[in-house]
């Protein structure tokens, strides 16, 4: 399966988790003036984002960098 960056990022961003998210921003402090301040989270648990970067290795080693 060919994909581009742009599919990649697309298809990070659907299996993104507001509840997980939410919890990893409060978590890290990324709250005004805690260390954490503005890092972003998708909410995407470790184990998805492994199995998924298994399933495209090919696709992220040949496309060049996308930056959106």
């Amino acid at each position: 399966m060919s994909m581009t960056a742009q599919d990649v990022h697309t298809m990070l961003l659907r299996l993104g988790d507001t509840a997980t998210a939410e919890h990893s921003q409060r978590f890290f402090k990324t709250g005004t003036g805690e260390y954490g301040e503005g890092d972003q989270f998708l909410g995407i648990r470790v184990p998805i984002l492994r199995a998924k970067v298994k399933q495209h290795r090919i696709c992220l080693q040949t496309n060049t960098p996308y930056f959106p």
